[in-house]
């Protein structure tokens, strides 16, 4: 999901039993509602930062075990890299190791 946006807010006054009593050349609309239908106007706001926040450490969460798993990947290269005494096999390997440290790195 992704953050606010105009489509989101129209969608929520919408679900919520906004109606529009002006669609406006400019795109801008009028709307009319009551207690009711502002009360669920901001249980689905609510709900939508709340879906929002959840996404949003999902992706930060995701990002950083990316990032972790990369290191891990990088390191066992290294690993086989070990002594450096069998040349083309050992450049190889620390090729590899930066190449996916790279990738964390755009």
């Amino acid at each position: 999901m992704s953050a606010w946006n105009r489509d989101d807010i129209i969608r929520m006054a919408r679900e919520a039993g906004f109606e529009v009593i002006a669609d406006h050349k400019d795109g801008n609309l009028d709307w009319v509602c009551f207690t009711e239908e502002l009360e669920r106007f901001a249980a689905l706001v609510a709900t939508h930062k709340t879906e929002v926040a959840i996404a949003e450490a999902y992706r930060c969460g995701h990002e950083a075990g990316v990032v972790e798993e990369r290191e891990a990947c990088a390191m066992v290269c290294e690993d086989n890299a070990d002594d450096l005494s069998e040349g083309d096999w050992d450049s190889a390997c620390i090729n590899c190791a930066d190449h996916i440290r790279a990738r964390s790195n755009p």
